[in-house]
């Protein structure tokens, strides 16, 4: 049994630079995809050890900037974050 569900952005690695250049945020992640993608690979361990469901939700680099622009915010990882919810629960009702 699980104690939560989360949701957590996961990027294509051809889709990877286009997210750092659309991104306000950029000079703070990983400048790679190799980089992003152990570390991203880790963290999810990381929680499923604490007994956290990890759901990737895949983030489309005009559909983030699309998001943004409509709820009129920054590009950046809270946004980010918010986008993945957002997706994740709009995945839901499509079961």
């Amino acid at each position: 049994m699980y104690k939560g569900i989360i949701a957590v952005s996961f990027f294509k690695k051809e889709d990877y630079p286009e997210i750092l250049r659309i991104s306000e945020d950029a000079d703070n992640m990983f400048e790679t995809w190799e980089e992003w993608h152990k570390s991203a690979r880790q963290h999810t361990r990381n929680m499923e050890s604490q007994g956290m469901k990890v759901v990737d939700i895949l983030v489309i680099p005009t559909e983030l900037f699309i998001y943004c622009k409509e709820n009129e915010l920054p590009i950046n990882g809270k946004a980010r974050a918010q986008y993945a919810n957002e997706k994740s629960d709009m995945l839901k009702w499509r079961k």
